[in-house]
């Protein structure tokens, strides 16, 4: 069950990244059912990450790596999502 906890922690997440990222990074991120794909960033579409061909249903909260460097999700986040699963 997603709680608020976790909803506030992952736009806390997408608000940091949005001061992060510019048009262009490519980003490494984990789409649904597990797949890892890689995308250049266009921009935010409110929540989700744009890529530059349009699509929208990436989130920041599963980003593995920024421009090849591997990237970790802060430890609030992972404390959130832990609570999440209890």
């Amino acid at each position: 069950m997603i709680t608020d906890e976790y909803r506030q922690a992952a736009m806390r997440h997408r608000n940091e990244l949005s001061k992060t990222l510019k048009k262009g990074d490519r980003i490494g991120a984990t789409k649904c059912p597990g797949t890892k794909r890689v995308f250049t960033f266009s921009h935010f579409d409110g929540y989700w990450m744009v890529s530059i061909s349009g699509i929208d249903d990436y989130s920041p909260c599963s980003i593995y790596s920024i421009n090849g460097n591997k990237y970790q999700i802060p430890q609030y986040l992972k404390e959130a999502i832990n609570g999440c699963r209890k």
